[in-house]
Formats: structure tokens, sequence, C-alpha cells
């Protein structure tokens, strides 16, 4: 994960997320070596994108996290200084060396009674005691003699006895013992000085036996110290100190934001400190992926540039082919950054090899060394594939012609096949190609495969091969992996090889028409395109969850790639950022920080759930009704023929509005009450009245009739009756012209016709009557069908310039009025034709009217202020083909005309409007106090999805002048003219006919004149709030409305004054209105109240929706000891692309995500059996240094079925840690060998004199053996002693028919007899055959897992992962690249010299699958050196 190119800084080793807290341990300098500084640079984003930071500095971006009061890292840089020295009388031994030889080497005895006590009986208190010895984390639980101690793989155990864990072990055996030793181990020792002497930490330095020794510290107390005033520290630093305890702190944890996509965000946590210097420092994230490549055809990562490394995790659903004997699968790459694509064909079975350090140098030399007539890359040639848009497949100078499906060369994945002609590639550009599938002696487990490198700079193309998978052993299964890399970016494809051919029409598989249902562990859907179910309890079990999944597909009549997640109700402690969780339950952006954003278009599916749906009495008031109900005809005793279903009165007005021909009245059940009471809050049952105005007598009810026009007559407010000559009363004509216009440099004048006036962008005054907000440039247009002298008299030479970039001072987009008198109007505008890119985000007084991409708009609007706007949305949509987020821009404009038709718009006859009172709307909650979160209003006619239609709407959009009710005053209500004037014509055309709309009205003949219909004017954007008689509030309050005096003010508490239209942001329907949706984040109140402000306004809502802020805990189901209360919901995953993956997964406890499961429902792919079922995949129970419960362990196994609808629940040991896979310590359980004590040292500390022996020894191993290669003896004889545990002591070994002959050498000290030590070293028992058996069942992998110092001993990372492109730089990295570049050029050496030493060193064991133990003969000869 990371990696030290210096002792002075640590860095990425690969591109993966990093965990969100992260330990590194530190050791101190010698005395004297003063003040230390710790800084740190932050990646934000993913690769391509993002930037830099310090975090030590307040950036824009971290600043809100920071808590009150600051952290410590946060505002200042991180400093530590030097302190008093201080002592421990606690050692780390080096191998083979008991606690008595460990003492000695410090003229200290051996104290076993600490040794045996309580002070480090459990991992926390090891690491309060031991910690500063530079122990790798976690501790794990050992019932052996040896522990406490550290193995020769890095791996540091405690012992467990006096914590209760070993009750099948003897006390007397298991406990600590001073003699006790292991030629594996590095104990760790309680030592005691003679005459009550103590062991001075500054005693001398004392060379390290092994790389995975601590040795004893020069350390000092040190502190955190402020600053200097007069330096310098970062941009708008603060110079306060942070505070921490008295005492030195022995390990600090940093938190880092390591979610991808997501913000990088990072805490110090002030817990305890020890004593030696063991801090925990930031990382110096200097080196990103600054380039990325990724498959184009399907793997584990699906189309994704994934950095997971070395591959996502495999699914149930992850098979992608299935090969026999000579057949071929496409493989499809992008093909834009330089470098080498690694394509490696393995048997699943070999899939740890993949996880070695050396691996890449391995299939390097692989492909390297391929033997003469084995390299089929120009039989088999690669091909290509052009974006039409971006590249040139005709170029003559790459490309040798097209390739068709006939040709023999031809290949292409038929399920996701190229979308434009493949290319054949000019064959001196593939001279470097390889594919092959040779055997090699030196790497047998590479079945084959491809090396290609990127030929040219075309990141939208990509290259395509055809490849084979063959099954070379049967014995190890069928499942192969095809391991694609390039630097630091990875996949892989699961392919089934079979021994006999696979009909060609399945080889990738059957559809089988049904579904199915994958688990992933430690997973969250992120970003989905639609939340699909409502939150559901899934404490107890996911029943009621599969079942919505089931539903939801049923809905589509299809099985659609839907998902759940499943997550805890609260995080557990360990989490680092407890308050962040991925449940659906705002409309909020403010989880936008961890890559959480939730999809307002159907958010309200998820809150339909009745854990959020909150109710309680309902009441309106301050609308007069009287008047209409007089209107209405009344036929008392009469039921009409066909009511429909329960509703009010406002919702049956607006069905006659949206149906006038169909919903012709209403029934009341009126129960003997007044007919005034029909509009109250007691009117009882409302029915609407449908198809016939026939009714029959029938003593409990009342029929209402509707009029048969429920509006004005246009003639009425002096519509004109026709639109010959010309019918305006007034009309105001402005071109929008640059103050000095030149064309090529040069001034040229723009002499308009009569009637115009040119707005130069200037701000508005009332001298003038028309201006901006602030500010506007102004251009001229290039892009005129003719030169610009022919056109200086047209007032279209002109255009404002980038109007939808312009913002103002205060942060509002600009906006343009003009003084008119109050009427009804037609405004045109003439606007930049730009296509795909003006949809809807202009407003002519708050009314929609760009649609599609003609250039000429023409509407019918009310001025009702005196003022005509010309307004901007600023609001952006979201395209789920591409999950990129556009704005729903206002391009730029050349001229707006305003033609006054009449003094209004006609009105609804005899509108319930609130006159001079308020018109209120409330819901009682039966709590005084009740909490409230999302809050929904459905107006009269909009567009939204339920989880009953989804994906489909609950109700079909209509156009509905109500909707305009909630926002403005009065009650207009026309349907006018929706005048296209040139369909997809060009807008040049108007130039040639300036009196284009005159005509259009005169009936007169226009150029492409499309169809003229009927539409009510449509409400968008924002209202000006400045107007008290515009808009809404959404407040909540412990009084109540009422009918005299309204909705009191008195402790309101005010959720959202609602002054702007809401749309959907998915850009397919981002033309229609959506619910409106208000957050009250949690304030408590009586009553939920929505009143609109000011007089004379109309309130119709069809309903609204309120629900609780939190899901409470008390609504969920018990759960089982441990496990934690969960929900769950579905989502509709975003699509996956090379940068946005639709699931996230972390191997992080500290990360919320780690605690959730993604469930992912699908087609099912019908494979062909298999001969022989791949081994599982070994799991993990240690995650980021935390030890998983093996209750967890158990309960969480992935060959659980998914049918038994079971919540998969991770939960972590409190305060222990067991090896859950049952494997021992080396050193095993119980007593082991012991080593008597030296003489006791002097107070002089003398060196100790130990008499020291070197034995030989010889013993027989008895294998049974199978399907032996020359390859695997040579290797089994070099790496026998690792297989049985005593490799720090083998000289030889021997493979024989069937037996092992291994030379041992060992050290024995002058005490006890060397032919028993012998004994005891290699003796067997029950536990160890298991463990060797287990050893021999499958291929080993020695790793090396030390931990890294800082100071100290250097590992080596992964630096396939550092390669940069010279054609795709990150500009951010840029300094930091150069920064280190010093520093690599100057270890280059060094490093090359360590990584050999590494790769001699590293161990590996490949064994028969059928390999097991009958025996071990014990000693056969022992021999003194």
């Amino acid at each position: 994960m990371f990696w030290a190119p210096h002792k002075k800084c640590i860095m990425h080793a690969h591109a993966d997320p990093k965990p969100l807290k992260m330990t590194f341990r530190y050791k101190a300098p010698p005395a004297g070596a003063g003040r230390i500084t710790f800084k740190a640079l932050i990646k934000v984003g993913p690769a391509n994108d993002g930037f830099f930071y310090y975090p030590n500095g307040i950036h824009k971006i971290i600043g809100p996290q920071i808590p009150t009061g600051g952290f410590p890292g946060a505002h200042v840089p991180f400093r530590l200084t030097e302190g008093t020295a201080l002592s421990s009388s606690w050692v780390m031994g080096g191998l083979s060396e008991s606690c008595h030889e460990a003492c000695a080497s410090h003229s200290m005895h051996c104290d076993e009674s600490t040794l045996k006590g309580s002070k480090i009986a459990t991992p926390s208190r090891m690491e309060s005691v031991l910690g500063f010895l530079g122990a790798a984390v976690p501790y794990i639980a050992d019932c052996g003699s040896v522990s406490p101690g550290l193995t020769s793989k890095g791996k540091s155990y405690y012992n467990a006895v006096n914590a209760g864990l070993c009750s099948h072990v003897t006390a007397s055996d298991g406990r600590p013992s001073c003699g006790s030793w292991n030629p594996q181990a590095s104990r760790f020792c309680a030592c005691k000085a003679t005459s009550a002497r103590t062991l001075s930490l500054e005693a001398k330095r004392q060379v390290n036996p092994t790389l995975f020794r601590a040795p004893i510290l020069h350390t000092s107390k040190m502190t955190i110290e402020a600053p200097e005033k007069e330096e310098e520290i970062s941009d708008n630093a603060h110079t306060n100190s942070p505070k921490l305890p008295n005492q030195i702190h022995q390990t600090a944890m940093l938190v880092l934001g390591g979610m991808l996509g997501g913000m990088s965000l990072w805490i110090l946590r002030k817990n305890r400190l020890g004593a030696p210097a063991v801090l925990s420092i930031l990382l110096s994230l200097a080196t990103p992926v600054s380039a990325h490549n990724w498959l184009r055809c399907p793997g584990r990562a699906f189309f994704e540039a994934s950095t997971t490394n070395p591959f996502r995790p495999r699914k149930v659903s992850d098979t992608h082919a299935q090969l026999g004997p000579g057949q071929k699968m496409a493989v499809k790459f992008s093909s834009g950054h330089h470098k080498n694509h690694y394509f490696v064909a393995i048997n699943g079975a070999h899939q740890h090899l993949i996880y070695e350090n050396d691996y890449k140098d391995n299939v390097r030399d692989y492909f390297n060394n391929v033997p003469s007539g084995m390299n089929l890359a120009s039989k088999f040639p690669r091909l290509h594939s052009c974006h039409n848009t971006f590249s040139n497949c005709n170029d003559p100078n790459y490309f040798a012609g097209k390739v068709s499906k006939s040709d023999s060369i031809y290949c292409d994945h038929p399920n996701y096949p190229s979308k434009f002609p493949i290319y054949k590639w000019k064959s001196q550009h593939l001279v470097n190609d390889v594919l092959t599938y040779y055997h090699s002696a030196k790497y047998p487990w590479i079945v084959g495969g491809g090396r290609y490198e990127n030929i040219a700079h075309m990141p939208f193309d990509e290259d395509i091969f055809c490849m084979e998978v063959p099954l070379k052993n049967a014995s190890l299964g069928n499942h192969h992996i095809v391991h694609w890399f390039w630097k630091g970016y990875y996949d892989a494809i699961d392919v089934n090889a079979h021994a006999t051919r696979v009909p060609d029409g399945l080889i990738y598989g059957k559809n089988t028409g049904t579904s199915m249902i994958s688990r992933t562990d430690h997973c969250q859907h992120v970003k989905p395109r639609a939340l699909i179910t409502p939150i559901r309890d899934a404490t107890a079990n996911l029943t009621q969850c599969f079942q919505d999944l089931t539903d939801v597909a049923h809905n589509r009549n299809a099985v659609p790639e839907i998902a759940m997640n499943v997550v805890p109700l609260d995080n557990p402690d360990l989490v680092a950022l407890p308050n962040v969780m991925n449940i659906p339950l705002n409309f909020t952006d403010d989880l936008e920080n961890q890559n959480i954003r939730w999809p307002p278009d159907t958010l309200n599916i998820a809150l339909e759930s009745p854990l959020m749906r909150l109710t309680g009495k309902v009441t309106r008031g301050g609308m007069n009704w009287a008047p209409f109900i007089r209107s209405l005809t009344v036929r008392r005793g009469h039921k009409c023929h066909h009511p429909r279903p329960e509703d009010t009165l406002e919702n049956i007005v607006q069905y006659a509005f949206e149906q006038p021909t169909y919903y012709l009245g209403f029934l009341w059940v009126h129960e003997n009450r007044d007919l005034k009471e029909v509009y109250g809050n007691t009117a009882g049952k409302l029915y609407r009245c449908a198809r016939t105005n026939n009714s029959r007598p029938s003593s409990s009810y009342h029929t209402f009739w509707f009029p048969r026009n429920l509006m004005e007559s246009p003639a009425t407010v002096g519509w004109p009756s026709s639109f010959s000559g010309n019918p305006f009363s007034a009309s105001y004509k402005i071109s929008f012209q640059p103050k000095n216009p030149k064309w090529d440099r040069k001034p040229f004048s723009i002499n308009l016709e009569p009637g115009w006036k040119v707005d130069n962008g200037e701000v508005y005054s009332d001298a003038r009557g028309y201006g901006w907000r602030c500010k506007q440039d102004m251009a001229i247009e290039t892009n005129q069908p003719r030169p610009v002298p022919a056109l200086a008299t047209n007032r279209s030479v002109g255009r404002t310039e980038r109007l939808n970039e312009r913002f103002c001072a205060d942060g509002k987009l600009n906006s343009w009025e003009i003084a008119v008198p109050n009427g009804a109007y037609a405004a045109t505008v003439l606007h930049e034709r730009v296509r795909g890119s003006i949809e809807f985000g202009c407003a002519l007084e708050n009314t929609r009217y760009s649609r599609g991409n003609m250039a000429t708009r023409s509407v019918v609007v009310e001025v009702k202020d005196g003022k005509f706007t010309l307004s901007q949305t600023g609001e952006h949509s979201t395209s789920y083909v591409d999950n990129l987020q556009r704005p729903t821009t206002c391009d730029d404009i050349f001229w707006i005309k305003l033609d006054r038709l009449a003094s209004r718009l006609p009105q609804m006859l005899n509108a319930p409007t609130s006159g001079r009172k308020q018109a209120w709307w409330q819901t009682e909650f039966p709590s005084a106090s009740q909490p409230v979160g999302a809050v929904i209003i459905e107006l009269p006619t909009v567009l939204f999805m339920s989880f009953a239609s989804y994906p489909g709407s609950a109700r079909r959009y209509k156009s509905n002048c109500m909707n305009r009710w909630f926002y403005e005053p009065g009650a207009s209500c026309m349907q006018t003219r929706n005048l296209a004037i040139y369909g997809t014509g060009q807008y040049f055309d108007e130039r040639d006919d300036p009196d284009i709309f005159r005509k259009i009205y005169a009936g007169e003949p226009t150029p492409r004149m499309k169809r003229n219909y009927l539409q009510y004017p449509q409400p968008w954007g924002s209202y000006n709030i400045s107007n008290p008689n515009v808009g809404a509030v959404v407040s909540l309050s412990d009084l109540p409305c009422t009918e005299t005096g309204g909705c009191p003010k008195t402790n309101e508490k005010i959720c959202r004054v609602i002054a702007e239209t809401s749309f959907f942001r998915d850009r397919s329907l981002h033309r229609w209105e959506s619910l409106i949706k208000i957050d009250c984040k949690g304030q408590t109140g009586k009553y939920l109240r929505v009143y609109l402000r000011g007089q004379n306004r109309v309130l119709m809502m069809r309903r609204v929706h309120i629900h609780r802020p939190v899901v409470l805990p008390t609504q969920l189901a018990t759960p089982a000891p441990n496990h934690r209360k969960s929900l769950c919901y579905g989502v509709r995953p975003r699509v996956a692309s090379e940068t946005t993956p639709s699931f996230i997964t972390t191997d992080d406890p500290t990360d919320p995500i780690f605690y959730s499961t993604c469930y992912t429902r699908s087609w099912l792919i019908e494979w062909l059996p298999l001969s022989k079922t791949a081994p599982p995949v070994p799991r993990k129970f240690i995650f980021n240094g935390e030890c998983l419960s093996c209750q967890s362990f158990r309960e969480t196994d992935p060959s659980i079925p998914i049918s038994q609808n079971k919540t998969i629940n991770w939960y972590f040991s409190t305060d222990k840690c067991q090896n859950c896979k049952l494997e021992l310590s080396p050193w095993e359980e119980g007593k082991a060998p012991t080593k008597a004590p030296t003489s006791t040292p002097s107070a002089a500390y003398p060196t100790p004199q130990l008499t020291v022996s070197r034995f030989k020894v010889e013993l027989v191993l008895n294998l049974a053996m199978s399907e032996v290669t020359p390859p695997w003896i040579k290797r089994f004889n070099k790496n026998v002693c690792s297989l049985i545990d005593v490799s720090y002591g083998c000289v030889h070994s021997v493979f024989e028919a069937g037996s092992v002959r291994a030379t041992l050498r060992f050290t024995n000290s002058s005490y006890g007899d060397p032919y028993n030590q012998a004994k005891t070293l290699i003796r067997v028992t029950n536990a160890k055959k298991k463990l060797v058996e287990s050893k021999l069942g499958a291929p080993i992998i020695y790793m090396d897992q030390s931990p890294t110092y800082i100071g100290d001993d250097v590992t080596k990372g992964d630096t396939e992962g550092h390669e940069k492109d010279s054609n795709g730089w990150d500009d951010a990295s840029f300094f930091s690249i150069f920064a280190a570049f010093l520093v690599c050029i100057i270890l280059l050496v060094g490093g090359c010299v360590y990584m050999c030493y590494r790769r001699k060193n590293a161990k590996t064991i490949h064994l028969n699958s059928q390999n097991r133990l009958e025996d071990i003969h014990h000693v056969k000869a022992v021999e003194q050196l």
C-alpha cells in the first residue's frame, strides 16, 4: 500500500484508495536532533482529475469539516520537540533467542512474573506496553509459551492464556516462560536489572539481527510545538497551538478520505500516547496516477478504470467467457496512453501468485523470453476501432484498411460490439506485440497471454485481439483468470476453460431470461441513478427487501439491472466518520464529500416507507370557496353513476381543469350538513364524477356539476380577435449589441430598423427603462451566413457574451429587465443555436420557453409587477448515459421583442382566492415537538415516480395553469399558442423576414412553419423573493394557523421559502416540473404549515408528504447479540464508466461502507458444467489492523446461500484477536523448548558469556506424491525447510522416491542434550500434521509482511504504479513529481540492489493438491559442527 523511497518519507505504492485511518511507526532520532516537522500532501479526486492540497493549511474543501477549535495539523504544521529520555524494562530478542538470552544481552535478568502477568494479556495492553518496540498490529491470540513475540514473517502474537482463550491448553504449559524459544520467533521480554537498576533507552544501539526486530531506540520525550510567529506556515493558517495531554501519546491516528471520487478528510484522534516517539504521520501523497486506460469488454470492473490491485473481488455472476481447445474470445482495451498492456492467463488455483512482490517482474520476464516460433501475434494480429469524431482510421500512416466479418482475422465481442468499423494496423506498428501460450519451466503457472503497447494516443478508440485460454492442468479446476494490468490499473476476465469444444453460440454464455442475485461485501452503491424501493427494516432478515426488488422488476415486465444496499442504522464505534451514513433520508448534498448523492427525482420512493412517514390531522383555511360553489349546478339527493375514488375538493377541481370533458362534477356524502360545509375542514367524503352528467336519486348524496367552461373568455380582457395588420397596443424591441462593434479589428456601425433600441450590457436604470442586474459583456456574432458588412443594419449582428457563465457580485446569475405596463405579452427571442446546450435554462417572466434546439421562441406571458424579466435557472441536470452533470444553460441572446396583447390573461371563473386573508394548509402531529425531515409537495400537475410505477411515472404530465398559482398571485388560466416558428430551420431565415411574428398571427406564409397548438404557460425558474406576494413558506410551529389570523410568526421555524420551481434532474425528463422537496433538517413543532405569501392567492396542492428526519431505532426489530439494526433500500445503479463505478468497496473498517452489503439483481447467464470446482478464495480475518470476531467470520461466509435472506453483520473482537482460520503460530500451542538462565549479570553490564554449539540434524518426511515433475522436485527441494517451519536452520534437502531427507542446522546453548533438543524442534503434533497437510493441499506463498518503519529498513512497493505518461500528466501533480525526482535518482542504485535481494530471498512452494503428510520420522542423526 505504501513504500518508503527515502527514510524521511512515505508515499503511495499504488493508486488504490487508502483507508480513512493509517498508523505508521516513527522511530525517534538520536538525542540532539531537535524539533521535527511532519508534512503531508494529499491528492483529492480520481486520476486525471482533482487537485493536491496541504492539510496543514485551511483549504475551502476541508474547512467545513474541521471541528470547533480545530485539531492538530489542521491549522499548523505537525511538529515535535525533543524532551527528556525515557526508560523501559521491555526488550525484543533476536530470532531463536529466549528471554533469558535477550535480557542477558542487556545485562539484565528475565522477569518471568511480569511476563506471565496481566500487563500484556490483551492486544490493547500489548500496544500500551510494547508498542514502542515497533511490533506490527494486530496482536493475534496465541496459546504457546513463546508468545508474546514477533514471527519472521512480521506477525505479532500475544499470550492469551490469562485472557481465557486457551482452555484447551494446560495453563502451566501455555503461559510465557523465560526459557522458551523458537527459531522463527523474536520474543518480547520483560527484564529486570540487578541492584534494582533499569534499562536506559539511551543504552548503546544494538544491531538488528533481522529485518523484523526493532532495535533499542534512543528516544526522548516529545511535544507538539506551535510555529514561530515569523515563519509563514501556509495560506490562511492559524498560529494557535493544538493541545495534547501532558504525557506523550504512543499512537496518533490520521484520517484520510479514501473514497474514490470523494473528498479527502483527515482527523488526528487525540487518544493515549506512550513513551518513545512512536507517532503517526500523514502521508506524503506525491505520486498519483496521472493517466488511465481500461478494458472495453466485460470484466470484474465492468468498463471502469479500476485501481484495485490486483483486481476486484469476484462476484457470483463474474464469469465472462467459456472456451474449449483452440477457441478464442475477444479482448478489447482502451488505446489512450502509452506503455504496455499485459494480459496474463492463469489458473484460478494460482491466483495467490498475483499477490507476490515480484509478480509483474515475472510476467515481463515470461513475455521477454518467448521461444522462437511461439509468438502468434502476427498470425492473429490485433485490430482497431476508431471513434468517428475524434480519430481517423483512414490515416495511411497507421491503418491498412477495414476488416470485414468474413476475414479470418476478424475479431469482436458479439454482446458488446464496436460502434464503429474495425481496421487493421499496418504491420510495422505490431512488431513488438506478443501473443503466446508457451510452457515456461520458470513460470509454469502462466498459461499464456499477450503484451501490447499502445501505438498512438487515441483515448476514444479501442484495440481488439482474440486470445485462447487453454486448459493445461485439469486437476487444478476449470476456472481461469485473464489478468490485465497497465501501470497502476487492473482488471480480471473470468474464463472457464474446458477440455472439449464449447458450442460457438455459448462462448459468452446463454441468457436464461431469468434473474439472479449476487452479493458483494463491504460495498455500497453510490450516486445511484434512482432509488426504487422504500426503506425497509433489514435487521432480522432480507425477505421484504428481496420481495421489493422482485416487484420493481415486474413493473418493467423485464429483469432490469437493479440492486440493493443493506446498511447499518448506526455506525460502529470503529468508524472514523460516524455521522456519515449511506441512508437516503433527505434532499441535501451534505454527504457529497463522501461521494454520496441521492437522486432527488426518486428520493420520494425511498421515503414512502412506513418507517419514515408522519401523519396527523389536516386542516385548511384562508380561501373563499363560496363563489365557486354557488356557480355550480347542485342536484340534491342524487348520486352520479360513475364516482371515482375519494378525494379533496382541490384535487377534484384540478382534475376538471386537466380533463374537462371527462370529469364533470363531484359527489358529496352530505350527512345532513349545510351546503357551505362542502368546502370546510369537516366536509366529509367527496368523490369525482366522470363520463356522464346522469345521476340517480339517493338521499345520502348531493351531486355538483361544473359549468361547461371554467375559464373566462379571452374577449373579456381585450384579447385580439384577429392578428391581421398590427393588433398590438404596444411593442418593445431590444437588440443586444456591443458598444463599439468591430469586425476584423475594424470598427463598423449598426443601423437598426425603426423602433429597435440597443442594449450595450449596462446595468438597469430607471432613465433607460431596461438593463441588467450587473454589467453584461456583448459580442459580434461570427457565425454569420454572410459577411458582417452586408448585415450591418440587421438587429441580429450582436449578442450577449457568455450569458450562462455570468455571475454578479452577490453570486447570483445575471438577468435582464425592462419596465412595461402590466398586461399579457407575446415575448419573442432569438438566441444562439447551440444544439444540446440550450435546454430549458431560460425563463421569460417565469415561463418556460426553450424547447428543443431552434433559435427563435415565442411565448405568451403576463407581467404583474411592472417589469418583464429574462432570467436563468442556473441549475444542472444529469445524463445517466455518461453520468455527467451539465448546466441547463441560457445561451447567448441576439434580441428580444415584446408585443402587448391585453391588459391581463384570462382567469378561472369564480376562483377560490384568499382575498385579503392568508391561504394555508397544516398538519397537527400527535406529539408536541415532532422532529421533521423531508417534506414533499405535489402540485396539481407534476411528473413523479412511485414504488408501484417505477420506472414509469405515477401519473402522466399534463400542463395545468394551477401550478403557477402556487408561486404568484391571481388565478390566470388560459391556453395560448406555442409558436414553434421555424421547426428545425435556421435562424438566418429570420433576418430575411423581420416581421415574421406578425405574419404568423395574420396567417401569412412563413418559412418552415411548424404546428401551432394550445398549451398552458408552464412556470419556470426563480421568482423575485423581494416581492411579498410571490412564493410560499413551509415552517414548523407550536401555534396553529387560524381562519382569521392566518399562520402566526411567533417562534416560527422556517424550513424553506419556496420561490423557485422544481424540475427533474434527469436530463431526459428535465423539461417537466417535479415534486417540490424541502428538508426541515430535524426541526421540531406541533404543526407543519404550508402557506402562501401575500394576498389574492390560490392554494391548490394535490398532496403533502411529511417524513421523519431519521429512522427511529425503536421502529426496528431487536437484533441478535453483536448484530446491528439495519436498513435496506433498492437502487438503480448508475452506469459504470472508466471513472465512475456503480458501487464502492473497501477493506477499511474505519470506513462506514465496510459494514454495508450490496446485492445486485441481473440476468442469469448459464454456463456449461465444470469438471472440477475451483477452490474457494482465501478469506481475511484481519482488516487494516483490526481482527474480525470469529463468529462474524463464520456468519459472513460467502458460501451462505442468498436464498436464506440472511442479513450480513460484520463486527470485530473486543480487545482480543484470534485466528479465525485456525492457523497456529510457528511455535504452535503449549510449552516450547526452553533454555536455562545464564548467571546473574553484574551491575557493570558485562557482556553475557554463553556457550553456543551448532548441530546438524537429518530427518525424513514420508509423503504421498502424484504427478511430480522435475521442476516441481527442484523447487520442493529448495523450499521444503520452509514447509516444516525451520527455514532459518535449513541447510539442504533432497526429494527421493516419495520421501524427503532434510538436513537442518540449529543453535543449542550449553545446557540440555542436543539430541533431545533436535527431537523437540521437529516433534510431531496433531496440530502440526494438520497444518502441514493444509500447506501441502494448496500452493503456498511466503510474502514479506513486515511493517514499514520511517527511518529504518525500506520495503519495496509497486513501482509500476508510479510510471508517468507524458501525454496525460496531471498538472496538479507535476510539482510533486519534480520534487521526488531527485530523491528517486539518488535512491535508484540502492533500490535496485534491494529489489534483487528481495527477489532472491522470496520463497514460493508449488505442491500438488493431492499431497498429504503421512509421517515424520524423528531425528535420524545428530552431528555437532
